[in-house]
């Protein structure tokens, strides 16, 4: 994750960790398979850019919108697919071909102050109002560089005419896009395609053993149905991650904070199991150690929990933060780290998933 997220530092500089490196890059691990699985979730991104580029509009791009009445909180904010054509701002769900409704700004609206967002925790934010502040919209763009894009076009609606929605390759753009999304998400959501891609980043062939090693000691824990469902959605999460960073959406400062939670999970999770040994011939003084460390891991897991939610939210659906919450809520439980660390049977497995971890912290 640090490594695809630009906060990684850099991989200490000895012969032996270059020739390692070097090998890597030409590795069946992480040579053509992989590229092309990387290719095609970049195509993603370039199919849905060509495919824009043929609707004539002054502004197109994927928008959170929230409604307002007066100073009340407003409704829900909902994802849509939106198109500006002159005054008008016209919106569609992301699986429609026809438009939703459309939002008239000329000679009615004007762009919100900074004291109407304030309050609501989306970035990007942006607003629209009437003039007589009886309605108002919140608008979400997925970066910084669509906010500007999306400011822009829209100081210049607030004085033009009325359009009607963009016509010409819209329904042919959506379902080209529909049948690319379902297709890249089908292979995402393979372990397969989601590890090696993961592995590519993380130029680390070995980490197969990480996927592995962590799916046994949560199938022990609880079964293996749920062991299955939390590697499923980590996969998830990491390949959205990935292409979120790549497209921009997700800006590598806001990811930073991070990677301190990382390291120092990582080293508490080394240094609890290291307390088994140090303190081996005190039970009482173990189970007291023990006891600490359990609950600062699981501390470690809900800072994670926290940041990971406001880093997805604005680009994921509620089902998918729940998923997270999901995972974060069995990992962020202090006796979960109880059972594993004091199970016999989990130490050949919780052996190799801290090794992995010490390799992460010592080389990244």
């Amino acid at each position: 994750i640090n490594a695809e997220y630009g906060t990684h530092t850099q991989r200490k500089s000895n012969t032996d960790t270059a020739h390692t490196m070097a090998d890597d890059s030409e590795s069946d691990g992480v040579g053509s398979e992989d590229i092309a699985d990387e290719e095609i979730l970049e195509q993603l991104a370039a199919v849905e850019g060509n495919a824009e580029s043929t609707v004539a509009c002054d502004c197109q791009g994927s928008l959170y919108l929230k409604k307002k009445k007066g100073k009340g909180k407003g409704r829900k904010w909902k994802f849509y697919k939106c198109y500006l054509t002159g005054s008008s701002l016209w919106y569609y769900r992301p699986s429609e071909d026809n438009p939703k409704a459309s939002i008239e700004l000329g000679n009615k609206f004007e762009l919100s102050g900074d004291d109407e967002l304030a309050g609501e925790s989306r970035p990007n934010l942006f607003g629209v109002r009437k003039a007589d502040g009886s309605t108002s919209w919140l608008l979400a763009a997925t970066s910084e560089k669509n906010l500007a894009e999306w400011r822009e076009a829209l100081g210049k609606a607030f004085s033009a005419e009325p359009a009607k929605p963009p016509t010409g390759a819209l329904k042919r753009k959506s379902s080209l896009i529909m049948r690319a999304k379902k297709k890249v998400a089908g292979k995402a959501a393979t372990s397969g395609v989601g590890k090696r891609l993961i592995k590519s980043v993380m130029r680390d062939d070995d980490i197969d053993q990480l996927f592995t090693s962590g799916k046994g000691l949560v199938a022990r824990d609880q079964d293996k149905k749920k062991a299955d469902q939390l590697e499923d959605t980590v996969i998830k999460i990491a390949v959205k991650g990935i292409l979120l960073m790549r497209n921009g959406s997700i800006e590598s400062n806001k990811a930073q904070p991070m990677e301190p939670i990382l390291r120092e999970l990582g080293k508490d999770l080394k240094e609890t199991y290291n307390d088994r040994i140090r303190y081996k011939k005190d039970p009482a003084k173990l189970k007291e150690v023990a006891a600490v460390s359990y609950a600062k891991i699981a501390d470690g897991v809900m800072k994670l929990d926290t940041l990971l939610v406001s880093l997805f939210s604005p680009f994921v659906t509620d089902a998918t933060i729940a998923k997270i919450k999901d995972i974060t809520g069995y990992l962020g439980d202090k006796a979960t780290w109880e059972r594993i660390y004091t199970d016999p049977e989990q130490e050949d497995d919780l052996r190799t998933v801290l090794e992995r971890v010490s390799f992460y912290l010592k080389f990244y």
